[in-house]
């Protein structure tokens, strides 16, 4: 005899036939598709995991109710497989200011939502334009045993994380390319803002006392959104050499420094770590330095400054003249950017080498860089020319001795003393083909003009 079908069954099968072809009509990215080639920049790589192991999940396959975000504010990042601690430790502070991270995502509908697709767009600041770009996904992310390998939230339920990361990797060609970076760098990709890093000695009082006023401002909210360290040798066994960390607290008890660390790694010992330091503790380890990533500004939070970005070509045989050793100097790109009001004033530069993170090998293409500026007061508008660069110190390089950085980006702080300042590009080696974007703001109004 044949059993009758209840109707609960029967809703029940029906449900599940349309969440089935729902699935099948999900979007999917056929330009960054769910296999090897998002992962690994060459598919028999086995570097970070075995690419055979990995299933490409969506958020509702992995967690029971999935969400972008907690209901009144986002969960803490944590870092998965890749070294993208760069990305991660950013994130840490702009988690705290949901109106930034809601930013990021274009129009996203909940995964509830009847009419959700499968499909996220993500904003992100691309360094080869200038500018910030629109970045369309599918939701499917890599798993092994039904966990996520890569970023995830601190709540498993929430995938703002994991979505923003695919989104970055795509803008790079892969999540191997993620590896490795800067803090600031990380920082400018998710708000396009402004960042200086300093290196820093505990063992340098003044230096020490300045930054540590900056941290408390961040600390507070003010100006600046936070600074992320990087220790350049290991200090106690919790500490790691060239991992970054966000510095959450900094206060002053019974004569000793004590500043709280939070790790984007995700596990419970390693999430927070408090420091203990004095100026005897700091005598006795003199290896001890911070790398920070300080004065990390939102473009939105610079409204008085004025800004000017260019994008520029170093091309070889024509305007890579090399350092400043070299009789080829001058054709380096020249720069000039004048006060309106011709009177002093404060200058930020940026200079970033763009195009190489979508490389494999992209260290050995990086070019070390450097960074020169001059006062300079002048109506022409014609390029300077060797005897003027041999017969005038600059008033700013990376040092004394004109030191050239293999970094992807140089940052300076600089005053006008006369309304005016000639700023010059260049790579070490002549004849260098390369693109960067230069970055200024300052403090007053001024015009900005390639010579």
């Amino acid at each position: 005899m044949q059993r009758e079908t209840h109707p609960f069954e029967f809703l029940n099968l029906v449900a599940h036939i349309c969440t089935k072809f729902k699935m099948e009509l999900l979007f999917e990215d056929i330009s960054f598709p769910p296999n090897s080639n998002s992962l690994l920049f060459k598919k028999d790589s086995s570097q970070f995991v075995e690419p055979s192991k990995i299933i490409w999940k969506r958020p509702h396959e992995i967690a029971k109710n999935p969400s972008l975000f907690g209901i009144s504010i986002a969960s803490e990042p944590t870092q998965g497989i890749l070294g993208n601690c760069w990305m991660v430790a950013p994130l840490y502070s702009l988690q705290k200011k949901m109106e930034l991270l809601k930013r990021l995502f274009v129009n996203f509908s909940s995964f509830g939502d009847p009419l959700y697709c499968g499909k996220c767009i993500c904003l992100l600041w691309d360094e080869t334009s200038g500018s910030m770009v629109e970045i369309l996904i599918d939701d499917k992310l890599p798993t092994i045993d039904g966990k996520l390998i890569m970023g995830a939230c601190k709540h498993s339920s929430e995938f703002w994380w994991p979505l923003l990361e695919k989104a970055c990797a795509k803008l790079y060609g892969c999540y191997e390319a993620l590896t490795s970076g800067l803090a600031s760098e990380g920082f400018m990709l998710f708000t396009a803002g402004y960042c200086w890093r300093k290196e820093l000695s505990l063992k340098n009082s003044a230096q020490f006392t300045e930054t540590k006023q900056q941290i408390v401002k961040s600390l507070d909210g003010s100006l600046y959104v936070h600074l992320f360290v990087c220790f350049s040798a290991p200090i106690c066994s919790s500490i790691t050499k060239g991992h970054y960390y966000v510095i959450i607290g900094w206060k002053n008890e019974q004569e000793m420094d004590v500043v709280q660390l939070w790790n984007p790694w995700n596990f419970e010992s390693a999430s927070n770590l408090t420091l203990l330091f004095n100026s005897e503790f700091c005598e006795s380890k003199p290896t001890i330095t911070f790398t920070t990533s300080s004065l990390c500004v939102l473009a939105d939070k610079l409204v008085p400054w004025f800004k000017h970005e260019v994008c520029g070509v170093w091309h070889a045989g024509k305007t890579s003249g090399g350092n400043r050793a070299l009789i080829s100097f001058d054709k380096n790109p020249q720069y000039l950017i004048t006060m309106k009001q011709h009177i002093p004033g404060k200058l930020y530069i940026c200079l970033i080498q763009t195009g190489k993170r979508q490389f494999a090998k992209r260290k050995n293409l990086q070019q070390a860089l450097g960074l020169h500026v001059w006062n300079f007061e002048s109506k022409s508008k014609r390029r300077l020319s060797c005897h003027f660069f041999n017969t005038n110190p600059a008033e700013y390089s990376l040092s004394p001795s004109y030191q050239y950085m293999g970094d992807v980006h140089l940052f300076s702080s600089y005053k006008s003393n006369v309304g005016s300042a000639l700023i010059v590009p260049s790579t070490f080696e002549a004849n260098i083909s390369g693109t960067f974007l230069l970055r200024v703001c300052s403090s007053s109004e001024t015009t900005f003009m390639k010579l």
